[in-house]
């Protein structure tokens, strides 16, 4: 189980990531793959705030570099995210990694815009670990 998937939420949706983390091979899931987020480091803004931003975008882009793919986590305020929007785009756009979707069933928010593209499924992961399990 080599490969990495950057899972892309907010942070006040941590709940719905951790029922998708679940599903990973790791935790006995269909999922093959290992699940990669940012989590802590958003919650630690020091004094200088655009100095944070730059730490936080930094550390996105290191764990992105090692995943094959992005599952974006649709919650209840995914449209509002800048940092989901940062990070599809950085998927999307600089990495040219696949990128897709996934919504949660107890959630009632939409996407952020950059993600209108990508493919979106329901929370069915036998279709997510198919789809996953193409990414190289």
């Amino acid at each position: 189980m080599g490969k990495n998937v950057f899972l892309s939420y907010r942070y006040s949706d941590a709940k719905l990531k951790g029922d998708l983390v679940a599903r990973f091979q790791a935790k006995g899931g269909p999922i093959e793959a290992t699940p990669v987020s940012l989590d802590e480091l958003i919650l630690r803004e020091g004094p200088d705030r655009a100095e944070h931003q730059r730490k936080i975008e930094a550390e996105i882009d290191r764990l992105m570099d090692r995943c094959v793919g992005l599952i974006v986590v649709a919650g209840n305020d995914s449209h509002n995210s800048p940092w989901q929007m940062y990070e599809i785009g950085r998927a999307t756009g600089h990495r040219k990694i696949p990128a897709i979707a996934v919504r949660h069933p107890e959630a009632t928010g939409g996407l952020p815009n950059s993600a209108r593209g990508l493919k979106l499924f329901d929370w069915d992961f036998h279709a997510i670990a198919a789809e996953v399990r193409s990414w190289r």
